[in-house]
């Protein structure tokens, strides 16, 4: 597991020098110093050779720290060079950073000091996937990826942030500065911040909607080509990190997609494909997952998921900075694909993970306002309309109107919109403070100049996937979602919603693009797996602890669900409260970790 600390501090200050050096003494095990200057201290453990590594700048000037990635000059992805030439680390000093972001990718976090200006700063990479948290204490600013490590350094009491839980159930999920944790900071994905003399400034080196404006691609051969060839180059780069791969194929498009990648690789790793199937309606894509393995020329292994699985683990999960999401699949698959990695002699357990957002799986309608907006009324504009109520399954009529308003009127979708649309448990006040434009991305909470369709999917697109699992040890397989890659992300990102909806198809130029390559039954295929009522068996396994955590727990103390519907969606009998699953799950999830820091914090006090 690989994970890393940094102290950062003005070392004019004798105080916080020796604060800093207290820190770092308390480091225990496997840590390595990485890099070490006035003011700036950084170190590294669960280093792994190839996929978790340290990139020294030229005389020490700054490091790199994770998975770094260059376009070589037959325009292929290759690994970085662990030593950072002379030339390359003046760029990337002369630019503080924006030479990293512009000519690498992969999976980063870089820190450097510049003693000319005497300051530091801290980049995080625009796919934000290797975490970045900052706590300040005594003079020192501190910098790490794993809250464990933060523990052990005592640098805080981490109290629980209320009113970002809250926010965070309301909106579903949040990106923000703020972390469910008083005091806990995090930089976010493409953001620099620099420290000089005890002031912070933050900027931004990377925004998803100025790449969404550039090079658009409004050609929808070309679109499809580029998405190709980025996949290819993505998916195909980080298999050259790790001897062996477990790969989840679903036999959805996504996961078949990566498989597609991987299959003409010149020297590919080993692959052991699995396929999780259960009873349901849409639990058993058995036949699509081997289709896709025997166009890729692989065996597949084939695992029931387990129907008793126990909700009890959640009470010893490591400890995040925000409750976790979809927590059920760590529960249920990630240990059984941790085994077999192990099994195997795989270090990477490789999915089709963010494929949805990434190729645009839902909300057509917002097509035809994109259209207006970039094109006015033209001829296209009614084959726009009838692909996306096609796939929307509504009228073209509404589809036209709300293309009107949107790109005509500048109705725009603002994350603010969906506050608590589907969540049937959450008290009206909860909703209504998590409406507050606070609780929005900074770079989504003035966006009009957009299209709503391209808002949207930029949005959605940055969320990155879980680099550590609640459930994790330090010795596990790495998780890797190939297809969340910062050039793969930047060409979908180009692409119109009109393009990417194009026939009434979602992950419509993804389909085109993969259409040689990818089984045509699963090319064609319009229905979507899913783990639904396997979810529901689970929940009601586990109800008697739901109940206790749910119902008298801190998320009903503070306010933040209604205790009523809750006990009524919980009793068994048949109600009006129209609460899903997922929902529910989430409550869970963040009541099992509300209880972990309550736990946590009467130790620290009683100690």
């Amino acid at each position: 597991m690989f994970r890393y600390v940094a102290f950062v501090w003005n070392d004019a200050e004798s105080a916080a020098r020796e604060t800093a050096q207290q820190l770092a003494a308390r480091l225990q095990g496997d840590w390595r110093l990485g890099l070490k200057q006035n003011g700036l201290a950084v170190f590294h453990a669960g280093a792994r050779a190839g996929s978790s590594e340290s990139y020294l700048l030229h005389n020490g000037a700054g490091v790199v720290l994770g998975k770094l990635f260059k376009s070589s000059d037959g325009g292929r992805s290759i690994s970085a060079s662990l030593t950072l030439s002379e030339a390359e680390s003046a760029k990337i000093l002369a630019t503080q950073g924006r030479h990293l972001i512009e000519e690498y990718w992969g999976r980063y976090v870089a820190f450097a000091r510049n003693t000319a200006t005497d300051s530091t700063w801290v980049l995080r990479d625009s796919s934000a996937v290797l975490p970045c948290h900052a706590v300040s204490f005594n003079g020192v600013e501190v910098y790490f990826s794993l809250m464990e490590d933060a523990l052990r350094l005592g640098v805080s009491d981490f109290s629980v942030n209320w009113k970002y839980v809250a926010a965070a159930l309301c909106h579903m999920r949040l990106q923000l500065h703020e972390t469910g944790l008083q005091g806990v900071s995090q930089v976010l994905g493409g953001e620099r911040v620099e420290l000089r003399q005890g002031r912070v400034s933050r900027s931004f080196l990377w925004d998803p909607l100025r790449v969404a404006e550039s090079d658009v691609f409004e050609d929808s051969t070309r679109a499809a080509e580029a998405l190709r060839s980025s996949a290819h180059d993505c998916v195909q780069a980080w298999a050259s990190c790790y001897r062996g791969i477990v790969h989840t194929l679903s036999g959805g498009l996504d996961s078949s997609i990566v498989m597609a990648c991987l299959q003409d690789m010149p020297s590919p790793p080993r692959i052991t494909c699995v396929n999780y199937h259960s009873e349901g309606a849409d639990g058993d894509e058995r036949s699509f997952a081997q289709l896709s393995a025997q166009r890729a020329g692989q065996g597949l292994i084939e695992r029931e998921r387990n129907p008793d699985v126990s909700f009890g683990p959640l009470l010893h999960m490591q400890k995040s900075s925000a409750p976790p999401a979809a927590f059920l699949y760590y529960l249920d698959n990630n240990r059984t694909d941790v085994q077999l990695a192990a099994e195997h002699n795989a270090t990477a357990i490789f999915s089709g993970n963010t494929g949805d957002q990434l190729f645009y799986q839902a909300f057509a309608g917002f097509a035809a306002g994109d259209y207006i907006s970039r094109h006015g009324f033209r001829s296209p504009l009614t084959h726009i309309a009838m692909d996306a109520a096609r796939m929307d399954r509504a009228s073209v009529w509404s589809v036209l109107r709300d293309g009107i308003k949107q790109g005509v009127w500048g109705r725009h979708w603002s994350p603010s919109k969906d506050v608590g649309k589907y969540r049937q448990l959450l008290s009206p006040d909860a909703v209504k403070a998590a409406e507050n434009i606070d609780f929005i991305h900074p770079q989504f909470r003035a966006p009009s100049r957009y299209p709503s369709g391209k808002l949207f999917h930029a949005y959605s697109l940055i969320f990155p996937p879980d680099f550590y699992t609640p459930l994790g040890q330090p010795d596990d397989a790495e998780l890797v979602s190939p297809l969340y890659s910062q050039p793969l992300i930047e060409t979908a990102l180009r692409i119109p919603t009109y393009i990417l909806t194009q026939g009434g198809w979602d992950r419509a130029a993804a389909r085109r693009a993969f259409q040689n390559e990818v089984p045509r039954e699963i090319i064609t295929r319009q229905t979507k797996g899913g783990v639904e009522e396997h979810a529901k068996w689970i929940f009601l396994r586990n109800i008697s602890l739901v109940r206790e955590l749910l119902l008298d727990g801190g998320l009903v103390r503070e306010g933040i669900l209604d205790r009523k519907k809750l006990h009524e969606a919980l009793s068994g009998e048949p109600t009006r409260v129209a609460s899903g699953s997922v929902e529910l799950y989430d409550y869970v999830g963040a009541e099992a970790w509300l209880r972990l820091w309550g736990d946590a914090r009467e130790r620290r006090v009683a100690a």
